[in-house]
């Protein structure tokens, strides 16, 4: 931990005769001033002195120095390790607590968009309607239409206040609580209250009615009911009928204790490597590729000392090229790290360093048609793209800034011309390379989420910010546009956020890799339009007591890799095929 350092820097020193060599010994004769104890070779056989060599001298001198220092190093071990939980779990607050505010924005932003779509709504009319209204005097029926909409926002605003009251139960101690409550109160208490008896009463009045073509609206009940149901109603997402026919079974003795949080895992391309995210540190593991449960996996390297936060991305180069096995790294602190293995892939070192992001790494891919280019996405709102230049050197390429909150998941497709990226500002991007080996945001969707994945080129899915509902879109093939399809409604068993664990889809198993809450869902996703409930089935769902989960799968998706808080162990689970 701690090695001997002199003040000085002894290669500034000469020799006492200024032979402007370097000083290889030093004359122990007392009486003499600093600049006459070094002596270099020509000195030595110039003069013949009795002088003793530097490296001994040095030596001497730091034995009893090493001795205190490992003295002090036995003693302060367990403080330190001590000192780097409270810091992992300061760390770990604080991105649970920029989840909560993420949450929070969110739920504001829901909000807003609710309220703007009733005033769309309401702004939208058929002529020929209002004409037989106008025509016949008819007007107590815009009464009754403003009634039921004050009614509505009504709902809406107190429904939206009670649920963001719940989200801001954590910040009570912060400054600004009591200001934030203050607008709630403003809110709810600047809407007219509606007695919901003349709500019915004016319903009533509308169906004995009857008016030409009148556009029907749902009565005050089922309206209250399907807003107690979040005010939009998805499909469940469904399990298979006739029971899955593979499911992922745990191979029990092949596991990897961690106590140490782990947020990201990789596998290599023939799932013989997994490197395991420990904190600030990467544990790389060897494992028998027959998944043989008698084998325990083996801690090969500790990669340490190069991130100074968490470690949130790991990605392995799986190409036959000279990065093949490489490693690369993506953390909070903001920086990359690209790891490479020696010959016999048993040992890595960081060989770069990449530094232009300000802010946490938070989804990192490597493009998997040729392995050229490297994208990442940060808290900082960019996207940035690295290529390997001339000099066997990674560099910045280009930069995108359209999102306005944070990055959080990123996809590109099997080609490497095409890619998505999801934020916190509730924004799907489509982003397009062209010729000229530029990218370009191509279309820009207000639906986003936490987590994206390619399906297909035509097919994209994504998880909403709350990770409890899959959004999937397709690409209109006249006009080149993705287009929202199916929104389904996932049982995660509790809060379904899932960051660092992103959506994976897995193109030889058809698979689509879901973490919702407390569950690892693997979902069957269909590969052509049209996206009904019946192509999208959730094949198998894998419960976990805590819902701090992360993993991974393989390539091939023989293997599906996790980490969760509660058992504090890489657990490993085997594909296996039903008869």
């Amino acid at each position: 931990m701690f090695n001997p350092k002199p003040l000085e820097n002894l290669s500034d020193y000469q020799c006492f005769l200024n032979h402007c060599m370097p000083i290889c010994a030093v004359n122990l004769q007392p009486g003499l001033t600093s600049d006459q104890r070094f002596a270099c070779k020509n000195c030595i056989e110039l003069t013949h002195l009795n002088v003793s060599p530097l490296n001994k001298i040095i030596e001497t001198i730091e034995k009893p120095i090493k001795q205190k220092l490992n003295q002090y190093e036995e003693i302060i071990t367990p403080h330190l390790n001590l000192l780097k939980q409270f810091y992992g779990n300061i760390s770990l607050m604080e991105s649970i607590i920029l989840q909560q505010l993420d949450q929070l924005t969110n739920l504001v932003n829901n909000w807003i968009n609710s309220i703007k779509q009733k005033g769309e709504q309401i702004a939208r009319y058929n002529f020929f309607n209002q004409l037989d209204l106008l025509i016949n005097n008819q007007q107590v029926a815009n009464e009754i239409e403003e009634k039921t909409s004050d009614f509505e926002l009504m709902t809406i605003n107190k429904a939206q206040s009670i649920k963001l009251n719940s989200y801001l139960d954590p910040f009570k101690s912060f400054q600004g609580y009591s200001n934030l409550q203050n607008i709630l109160k403003q809110i709810i208490g600047s809407q007219n209250e509606v007695n919901l008896k003349e709500c019915h009463e004016f319903q009533q009045q509308k169906q004995q009615q009857s008016i030409s073509q009148q556009i029907k609206q749902p009565l005050m009940s089922e309206f209250l009911q399907q807003y107690n149901q979040q005010i939009q109603s998805y499909p469940l997402l469904k399990e298979s009928n006739l029971g899955s026919s593979f499911s992922y079974q745990i191979i029990p003795k092949l596991t990897y204790e961690q106590g140490e949080l782990c947020q990201a895992l990789a596998i290599n391309y023939n799932n013989t490597l997994i490197a395991i995210a420990s904190e600030c540190n990467i544990n790389i593991l060897t494992i028998n590729q027959s998944l043989n449960q008698l084998e325990e996996p083996k801690l090969l390297q500790s990669l340490e000392r190069n991130h100074k936060n968490h470690v949130t991305t790991l990605n392995f180069f799986k190409k036959a090229s000279q990065m093949l096995n490489s490693l690369i790294s993506g953390s909070l602190d903001s920086t990359i790290v690209i790891w490479t293995p020696d010959q016999q892939f048993k040992k890595w070192n960081a060989l770069f360093k990449l530094k232009n992001h300000t802010y946490a790494i938070n989804c990192l891919l490597i493009s998997q048609s040729s392995e050229d280019c490297i994208v990442s996405g940060s808290a900082d709102k960019t996207i940035k793209f690295w290529s390997m230049t001339n000099f066997n050197y990674w560099s910045c390429s280009q930069t995108i800034q359209e999102h306005t909150s944070y990055v959080y998941g990123l996809s590109i497709n099997d080609q490497g011309n095409k890619l998505l990226s999801c934020g916190n500002d509730n924004l799907i991007l489509i982003i397009s390379r062209s010729h000229q080996e530029q990218w370009q945001v191509k279309q820009k969707i207000h639906n986003g989420g936490i987590s994206i994945s390619f399906i297909t080129d035509n097919i994209f899915a994504c998880s909403s910010l709350e990770g409890t509902s899959l959004i999937f879109y397709y690409m209109d093939q006249e006009n080149g546009i993705y287009i929202q399809s199916n929104q389904f409604q996932i049982q995660t068993g509790g809060k379904g956020n899932a960051n660092y664990f992103p959506l994976q889809y897995n193109k030889s198993k058809n698979i689509l890799l879901s973490k919702n809450g407390h569950y690892v869902n693997l979902i069957k996703s269909p590969t052509n339009p049209p996206i009904d409930d019946n192509k999208v089935i959730l094949e198998q769902a894998i419960f976990f007591i805590q819902n701090m989960i992360f993993g991974t799968m393989s390539d091939d998706g023989a293997l599906l890799v996790t980490w969760d808080s509660k058992s504090s162990e890489v657990q490993f689970r085997k594909y296996k095929q039903k008869l």
